[in-house]
């Protein structure tokens, strides 16, 4: 009909839709007093769900009462808001002012984000039970991988004749690393970008301590001030940096990772939380971890500048004061301040020209060549003496300069 709904529709009114609200809601408000003086509700009208046992067409009666308040021209009483006996605010069922809503919320999320603290030991056992569990239930997929190898290994030869793609795979012993395998692919020794993994980092810290008490042992009760480490690249990839982890805990530096498990950034460890002076280190690194691991070397020596920056120490800071002797001496044997202290921070030497090895074997062999172990010493420093770790890794420093800053740190 046009002009009016159907009869029983929930909105149905006498009339026209646009007729006022107010005799619409007199009428909505008379049925459902009504209904109330009969306590009881009209059952729903063919609804499975009628809300609250009402009936279709039938409104609340806290929305009729609001509507007939404001058919009256009076202000409608607050609908839904759940107060206490007294009409205030009930705080347990979410009343309250919008500055107390926000704070219980916030307590919520943080009640609920909160996530319970796991010592290093706990999530040690953790990983190794996955570990675990992963293995044995991929023990028939590692066996399926290694009955297939004998064949991908002919197929990828055969594919590399061709001149066709040969897919990378991580290197191994395929006990150590089941993910190895399938064979013939193309392997890489070690992700550099990972290193310090996990466990080499727990490693290295306990390889530094032991080495800083068996020097207490040896010399009273002292702890050494300097510490010289070499970089293999053979050990480098057996341990995964557990030589690298030395260096960073000796200068109380900790690895950080992303999501991904890369190390990219370094923490500076509290005075307090470490317990002992800082301790300065110096590198010498072979050429093939200088290929190798570029940014690792690089990540050390941000480290020593870290270290040799570090505010409110507890204890003496032995990186510090090993930048600043090296500086004065450098300044003392004629070398501008400018340069001296770009040069009193650098730790990380190997051999000049990209040069493999320090070159001394042949010079020992060769005894008719030499009458001091001097001349040995001198063909070692003309051979290692460039400088790794930044953007001007690879430059030669002059034997002389070398000389003072190995005096330093010996």
């Amino acid at each position: 009909m046009k002009g009016q709904m159907p009869a029983g529709h929930p909105g149905a009114m006498n009339g026209h839709p646009g007729q006022k609200m107010g005799a619409a809601a007199k009428i909505v408000t008379d049925s459902s007093v009504k209904s109330a003086e009969k306590g009881k509700t009209p059952a729903s009208a063919g609804h499975p769900h009628g809300a609250l046992g009402m009936s279709h067409g039938q409104m609340p009666p806290a929305m009729a009462a609001a509507m007939a308040q404001k058919a009256k021209g009076g202000k409608p009483a607050a609908m839904g808001h759940p107060t206490t006996a007294k009409g205030q605010p009930n705080p347990a069922k979410g009343g309250g002012s919008r500055a107390e809503k926000m704070a219980r919320m916030r307590a919520a999320m943080a009640a609920m984000s909160k996530q319970p603290e796991y010592t290093k030991e706990q999530k040690a056992m953790a990983y190794a039970v996955a570990e675990v569990e992963r293995t044995l239930r991929n023990v028939q997929n590692y066996r399926y991988a290694l009955l297939q190898s004998p064949e991908k290994e002919l197929n990828t030869l055969m594919r590399s004749l061709s001149g066709g793609y040969t897919a990378p795979s991580a290197g191994g012993d395929p006990i150590a690393n089941p993910n190895s395998l399938p064979s013939g692919r193309n392997l890489y020794s070690i992700n550099a970008e990972a290193t310090p993994t996990e466990s080499a980092w727990e490693k290295g810290k306990q390889l530094a301590r032991n080495t800083i008490e068996e020097y207490r042992r040896r010399h009273h009760d002292s702890i050494p001030r300097k510490v010289s480490y070499t970089f293999w690249s053979s050990e480098f990839i057996e341990t995964e940096g557990a030589t690298l982890a030395q260096a960073f805990y000796m200068l109380g530096v900790e690895p950080l990772r992303d999501a991904f498990g890369r190390v990219n950034d370094l923490r500076l460890i509290p005075s307090k939380e470490l317990g002992r002076p800082r301790i300065d280190v110096v590198v010498q690194t072979s050429g093939q971890l200088r290929d190798l691991a570029a940014s690792r070397l690089f990540l050390l020596q941000k480290a020593v500048e870290m270290a040799a920056e570090a505010k409110d120490d507890k204890f003496e800071n032995q990186v510090a004061s090993g930048v600043v002797e090296s500086e004065r001496l450098l300044i003392e044997k004629g070398i501008s301040p400018k340069e001296a202290r770009a040069w009193a921070a650098r730790r990380i030497f190997g051999g000049v020209n990209g040069n493999y090895g320090t070159g001394i074997q042949e010079v020992a062999m060769a005894s008719d060549k030499w009458t001091d172990r001097k001349q040995i010493a001198e063909a070692y420093l003309n051979n290692m003496g460039a400088f790794y770790g930044d953007q001007s890794s690879g430059k030669t420093i002059k034997v002389k300069r070398l000389k003072l800053l190995l005096h330093v740190q010996t």
